[in-house]
Formats: C-alpha cells, sequence, structure tokens
C-alpha cells in the first residue's frame, strides 16, 4: 500500500486536464505514504494511519487492474480511508522484476483462530513462490501491504503487518 486515498468526487464541470480512468495513477507523495515507521513495534501494536491524499480526490478509481501498475480501489473498510493506492505488484529478486500474484500460492484453505475467534487464510508457496514472498517480506516488513484480488483490496489486519522472512518457509 502506498497511501489511502479519499472517495472519488467528480471534478466541476470544465476543469482542465480532468483525470478520467485512462489517466495512469500517480505514485503518492510524502507525508502520506505508508513507511514502517507508522507501526509501533509488536505482533499486537496498532498501525499509526497517515493522512488521506486529498490530490486523488477526482481521480476515478481503478477500472484495468493490471498487477504492473499503480491502481486506485476501494479500501473495503479496511483502513480508515475509502480507497488506496497500490504500487505495482513486483519485487526484485534475482536481479529482475518478478511479479508477485497469485501463481505463488500452491494452496490456501480458511481457518479458525481459536485464540481470537476470527477466520484467517493458511496458504501453501510454491517453491519460487517462497523465494518472491521471502523478497516482498524483507523489504517490507512492518508495513501493511494489500492483497488485489481482481480490484478489490484486501489489506492484511493493521495490528499485523506483513511477516519477517524468518518466519515464512
Amino acid at each position: 500500500m502506498l497511501c489511502d486515498a479519499p472517495a472519488y468526487t467528480a471534478p466541476p464541470k470544465g476543469t482542465a486536464n480532468a483525470p478520467t480512468t485512462k489517466t495512469a495513477i500517480p505514485t503518492c507523495t510524502a507525508p502520506y505514504l505508508y513507511t514502517s515507521s507508522d507501526y509501533s513495534g509488536s505482533q499486537n501494536s496498532q498501525y499509526g494511519f497517515p493522512a488521506t491524499d486529498a490530490d486523488y480526490t477526482y481521480y476515478p478509481s481503478s477500472t484495468v487492474d493490471n498487477p504492473a501498475d499503480t491502481v486506485l480501489i476501494s479500501s473495503n473498510g479496511q483502513v480508515p480511508s475509502d480507497r488506496v493506492v497500490l504500487g505495482p505488484a513486483a519485487v526484485m529478486y534475482g536481479g529482475k522484476l518478478e511479479p508477485v500474484t497469485g501463481t505463488i500460492i500452491k494452496s490456501a484453505y480458511a481457518q479458525l483462530d481459536t485464540s481470537n475467534n476470527e477466520w484467517q487464510v493458511v496458504f501453501d508457496l510454491t517453491g519460487q513462490g517462497s523465494n518472491l514472498f521471502n523478497a516482498d517480506a524483507k523489504l517490507y516488513y512492518g508495513m501493511l501491504i494489500a492483497d488485489d484480488l481482481d480490484g478489490r483490496s484486501s489489506q492484511r489486519r493493521s495490528s499485523k503487518p506483513l511477516a519477517s522472512p524468518a518466519q515464512v518457509k
């Protein structure tokens, strides 16, 4: 996740160069970027959400969900804002920029965590999937990441950031 964005508002009539669904979504700027410093440390800590970036007000949500592009999609109530800006789903591995898509998952199932009575997704990764997931975890440890499922955001719980690489086998 790059930053939070407000609900879409149609630009005033006659606005020059108003963004359309074909307009590339720009990357977020400081101080709106999510950073690892927003996370206070332990697995049960809360996340300090940065302010919502009002520059995205007139940008319509993305209609094409290309993992290589920055996209603007609904937050589905997972963060304090209506929408989120997600960066490309890729990580540098073996000197190449590799896509991190659903193909890294070998199998997955839902399981009830009896310690907190919440559902969780348990998954097994492919061999290359483990490598890419660990590279992602190393790069984004302590930060919120999102699972973009066909244009619908499903952020990992704000109280549990991405696992450290040592936790993934």
